[in-house]
């Protein structure tokens, strides 16, 4: 379905250049500092789409925000979905959140002069300016500490769970390894490059692959 769906994006595409960057980011990396930088630097009409993309999925869905947060960028268990349903909670399941996921993002895409933060979204648009934002684990447990106000057992347990969270969301949703260097056009460390300079580099990069 995600593919299928997604290569309705890659067509669009050979007729027009259209002005979408996505960015990938490791928690603590520094990502969403990076996006917003860019998006001000890139001015109008760029935007940002972060948790508007589940302002989005919510309306269409037809169910409150706060139910989705326990799908983005992580998955919900077997056991959580059979509670929810024998309690009669109100619940959207990971193949409804997916389907509505993949059409937010193929809509922002095509409107174009979109910055879109996680959500697997350079697998939907592969044919964006696809950026990876990273950092060591130790500088990002030191983010952490200083910015969540965290100890440091706390913000390596975070970072851990968070990571192997998006991980497999990308692996259940998308079938990829969000790992891989290949599924990016650029990826930035930022344990030596700052968030300044990291907007910097992708708003050059983007420039000479749609000029």
């Amino acid at each position: 379905m995600v593919k299928a769906m997604a290569t309705d994006a890659v067509e669009y595409k050979r007729d027009k250049k259209i002005p979408v960057i996505t960015i990938s980011r490791q928690s603590g990396s520094g990502g969403k500092l990076v996006a917003d930088m860019l998006a001000k630097k890139l001015g109008k009409p760029w935007k940002t789409y972060d948790r508007e993309i589940l302002d989005q999925i919510a309306k269409v869905a037809n169910v409150r925000e706060d139910l989705l947060d326990s799908l983005d960028e992580r998955t919900i268990g077997l056991f959580e979905q059979l509670t929810r349903s024998i309690l009669g909670m109100e619940y959207i399941g990971r193949r409804a959140f997916s389907r509505h996921l993949v059409q937010t993002i193929l809509a922002i895409g095509h409107k174009g002069h979109a910055i879109i933060l996680g959500r697997g979204g350079n697998f939907i648009l592969p044919w964006a300016f696809n950026v990876r934002i990273i950092a060591s684990f130790d500088t990002r447990v030191e983010r952490m500490m200083h910015y969540e106000k965290m100890s440091i057992e706390k913000a390596r347990a975070s970072l851990k769970e968070w990571d192997a969270e998006r991980a497999e969301f990308v692996r259940e949703i998308y079938s990829r390894n969000i790992d891989r260097p290949w599924h990016y056009c650029l990826m930035i460390n930022t344990d030596t490059i700052s968030v300044e300079k990291a907007a910097d580099l992708i708003t050059a990069s983007y420039k000479e692959k749609f000029k």
